[in-house]
């Protein structure tokens, strides 16, 4: 679990990876695969359940004509989009 004290920033910064990661965690039940949500996860687990639910990540880019390099996008650009509700 992370911690203000694990974030460089800011509590906003924290806040704002936690919606990020309520949103993992949403993916994950709709895809059947709950057991993949840990409290503490180690390198393996986070693979597994980031494979389980990268499809339900993948969002239409913003200019037209143009592809996104999902396994590049930072977790703030998640957010933004999440946050717009361009992701739903």
């Amino acid at each position: 679990m992370l911690r203000c004290a694990d974030v460089s920033n800011s509590k906003a910064t924290l806040s704002m990876m936690r919606k990020v990661m309520k949103n993992v965690e949403h993916a994950a039940h709709i895809v059947n695969l709950p057991h993949l949500v840990k409290k503490q996860m180690n390198e393996q687990d986070s693979f597994a359940l980031y494979h389980a639910v990268k499809h339900m990540f993948k969002f239409d880019c913003l200019r037209v004509g143009k592809k996104r390099r999902y396994e590049t996008i930072s977790w703030k650009t998640y957010y933004n989009i999440l946050v717009k509700g361009r992701g739903n």
